[in-house]
Parts: structure tokens; C-alpha cells; sequence
């Protein structure tokens, strides 16, 4: 009990709200199912009340059956009446009183037979009851069923060949009369119909059987991947794709299961009403185990599901590495420079490592706005331009800012005042005071 509560627990460990919701609807769907098969194909053998099919013969009404049945034929009615000395009536037509005589005689043969015969998937039942009428504390009038007696046989080859189930609970008068036929005449078209039938159904039971395998296996598989500590993301994809398969295989086959039997039992069910339906006999489906094959086929679809859509119906996953993108990371010592990193498209790029183009545009304005010439545009530390000596004749590279102090108020700009903005800014010596410091300069010398 222990080692089940560690594994239980285990398979919850690392998981997302969805993750958790989405293998809980696997675990569930896929216990249910297995429950519900498991059921269908055991609860036969200990309750008799989970049959496949019913023939109630609890109502027969042989006077009006066998009325129809003579109407409706202008031949003479075979002989049924071999074994106590008897003979049918030959001739083209019958009287009623004819046809009244024969009830009499039919229903006293069908007297003691059972009142109804069921068929599950392992054996065969006929049973017999007592209808005692009663009144309940308001004058009603009720009939209740007692006394029931059910025998049953180890024989599966009564499925669909209700004709020798018919037989076999003494119902062979009803039989000739019906099929305007003896019993013992081989009728090939019905044989091959039930022997098809008979294979049909065989593998519908095959296939719920590989259902309940099938469930089994796909529960211990998903305890084992939900029981490892890496997500499910991890685990290696041909696993998920032989889980999902088995799902896939195990749906299909309940449902095609499902439904053959169904089908064969309908058709079966319409035969019947059609030619043994005026005699009182009716055909009924098994409604308790038709419910239970029903709701496991909805449980299978479930379980299917839960594995096939979002393992192979779902967004693709997020590879980071699939379509690589470059950016240009910007380096204090060289610049610019390709800095292969691999960023998606589609994610959100780190501001403090990656330069977009506003970020470019950004940076030249404050290299313009801390730059002594107004004529920088962009920054270009790439390749650093030689500094040019400074020379005494070459009178135009000394700035001013360097020789604060031999500024004349009374030079003359050779840039006319008027034409001077408020932003214009000296960044030169002008000829008269370069004269004034060559002169300077050379006296020094002397």
C-alpha cells in the first residue's frame, strides 16, 4: 500500500495545472475502460441477468399466427403431426373451422415449453415462471412473476440460429407453420447466414478482448512516463507515438466491436419480427449489458483522445534552436561585432545586450550631443583615425581652448557677426591673433 501511494504520488511531481489535468483524464478514462471490459466479459458467467439476448415466448398467440400464416399461402401446410399418427390438411384452401382445429391442436404442443430462452456470450439459458395476479392497497390489479426457474447450457452456438433455439425449448410446430417448412429440412440460405453471423461475432468478441489487453498495457505505460522526475516534454518521442497508437488501436477496435454486434443483433431482431412475430415471439437486446459495452466504447473514445490530440493534433512544440537569428551585440573595446547568439524570432529580445535599430539611432544622437563638431553623425570606433602632430606653421590645428588666455577682444572674426547664429562656436584662432602668437612665440626663443 506504501509502494502504491509513493507511485501515485510520484506521477503528480513536476507537472503543470494542464499537465496534471490532462493525466488525470488519461489515468481515469483509461482505468474506467478497463473496468467496464473486463465487465462485460466476466459479469455472464456469475449474473444472469447481463445476457446478450432474450427470445420471450411467454405470449404466444398461435390461433392468430397460424390464421395468418395459412391465409397467406394457397399451397397445402406440411405435416406436422407424423409422430402421433396425425396428417396436415392438403388442398388449396382452408376452412376456419380447419384452421381452428389446428390452433387447438398447436397450442397443446406449445403448452409446456419454456416462456423464454436467453443467450450471453458463454452460455445458454431457458427458464420458466409463475404470473400470480394480485391486488395492491388501491384496487389495482398486478401481476407478479414467481417461481422462476432457469436451466442453462455451455453451448455458445445459439447466438443467432434462433430457429434451432426455437427448437430446442419445443416450439418446432410453431417452426413449420411459420416457415411453411419442416425442421428438418436443410435450408442452405439460413445456414450461411448464421455461420457468417457466427464469424462476425467472434471477431467483435476478439476485439473487445484486445481492448481490455490493450487498456492494461496502456495503463502501466503511463504510470511509467508520468512516474519518471523529468517532465513529459522529455521523454523520448517513439514512446509517446507507441502510446498514442495503442490508444488509437484500442478505440478502434471496441468501437468496431460495438458495433458488429449491435448490427447483427438488429438485423437479427427484424428477422424475427418479421416472420415469428404474428406467433407472439419477440426479440430483445440485452439492455444492461448493452449499456455497460456502450459506455465502455465512450470511456475508450475518451481515453483515445486524451492521447492522440495533443500528441499529434496539437500546436507544435517551441524549438529555440531551429531558426537562428543573429544580432549584433555592441563591445566597448571593438564596437560592433557578429556575436553569433541565437535568439527566435518570435521571443522578446534582452534589452541590455541587444541593439535594435532604435537603439542605434538613439546612440548617435548622444555621440552628437557629446561631440566638440556639430558635423558628427555616427560613431565609428572601428578603425581609430590618426591624431596630426602639432606643427608651428601649421597655424589652423591650434584651438583656442588650449590658449584661453591670448584671446583678443579687439580681433576681428573672419566670420561677420551678423551672419553668426547663437549656436555658433569658435573653434579656431583667427589671423591677427596667429600673429600676435608667432610674434610671442619667438621672442621667447631669443
Amino acid at each position: 500500500m506504501h509502494l502504491q501511494n509513493i507511485i501515485l504520488i510520484s506521477t503528480f511531481k513536476n507537472l503543470s495545472i494542464q499537465d496534471k489535468i490532462l493525466q488525470l483524464t488519461r489515468l481515469s478514462t483509461c482505468c474506467i475502460t478497463l473496468v467496464f471490459v473486463l465487465t462485460i466479459l466476466l459479469a455472464p458467467l456469475f449474473n444472469n441477468n447481463t445476457y446478450l439476448c432474450r427470445i420471450n415466448c411467454a405470449h404466444l398467440d398461435v390461433s392468430l399466427g397460424l390464421y395468418k400464416s395459412l391465409r397467406n399461402s394457397v399451397t397445402s401446410t406440411p405435416s406436422i403431426l407424423t409422430d402421433s399418427g396425425g396428417f396436415g390438411p392438403s388442398g388449396n384452401s382452408l376452412t376456419n373451422s380447419e384452421i381452428s382445429l389446428l390452433s387447438q391442436y398447436a397450442e397443446n404442443q406449445v403448452a409446456g415449453a419454456p416462456q423464454y430462452c436467453i443467450t450471453s456470450l458463454w452460455n445458454w439459458c431457458y427458464g420458466n415462471y409463475d404470473i400470480v395476479q394480485s391486488y395492491d392497497k388501491f384496487g389495482n390489479l398486478k401481476y407478479i412473476r414467481q417461481n422462476e426457474v432457469l436451466n442453462c447450457d455451455n453451448t455458445k452456438k445459439f447466438v443467432f440460429n434462433y430457429k434451432m433455439e426455437l427448437k430446442a425449448i419445443g416450439l418446432e410446430s410453431i417452426l413449420a407453420y411459420a416457415y411453411q417448412a419442416s425442421t428438418d429440412t436443410n435450408d442452405s440460405k439460413y445456414d450461411s447466414m448464421v455461420n457468417s453471423r457466427n464469424k462476425a461475432f467472434g471477431y467483435a468478441i476478439n476485439a473487445i478482448i484486445f481492448t481490455a489487453v490493450s487498456q492494461f498495457v496502456l495503463l502501466v505505460l503511463t504510470l511509467v512516463i508520468y512516474s519518471k522526475k523529468e517532465v513529459t516534454s522529455q521523454v523520448p518521442k517513439f514512446i509517446l507515438h507507441i502510446t498514442g497508437l495503442i490508444a488509437l488501436t484500442s478505440l478502434i477496435s471496441i468501437v468496431i466491436g460495438s458495433a458488429l454486434i449491435t448490427n447483427l443483433l438488429l438485423l437479427t431482431r427484424k428477422e424475427i419480427a418479421s416472420t415469428l412475430g404474428d406467433f407472439g415471439v419477440s426479440f430483445h437486446v440485452g439492455t444492461k449489458w448493452f449499456a455497460m459495452l456502450w459506455t465502455c466504447c465512450a470511456f475508450a473514445i475518451l481515453s483515445g483522445a486524451s492521447w492522440c490530440l495533443p500528441l499529434w493534433c496539437s500546436n507544435p512544440e517551441i524549438v529555440y534552436e531551429e531558426e537562428p537569428s543573429y544580432f549584433d551585440i555592441r563591445n566597448k573595446d571593438t564596437g560592433y561585432h557578429d556575436f553569433k547568439n541565437k535568439f527566435r524570432i518570435s521571443s522578446k529580445p534582452e534589452p541590455e545586450v541587444v541593439y535594435d535599430n532604435d537603439h542605434e539611432e538613439e546612440m548617435r544622437k548622444l555621440g552628437e550631443s557629446l561631440s566638440k563638431k556639430s558635423t558628427v553623425r555616427r560613431l565609428n570606433t572601428l578603425k581609430k583615425k590618426p591624431e596630426k602632430e602639432l606643427l608651428i606653421y601649421d597655424y589652423t590645428s591650434i584651438q583656442e581652448e588650449i590658449y584661453d588666455g591670448y584671446n583678443s577682444s579687439a580681433s576681428i572674426s573672419r566670420t561677420p557677426s551678423e551672419h553668426k547664429s547663437k549656436t555658433y562656436r569658435r573653434s579656431y584662432l583667427d589671423d591677427d591673433e596667429l600673429v600676435l602668437l608667432d610674434n610671442q612665440m619667438f621672442t621667447v626663443d631669443r
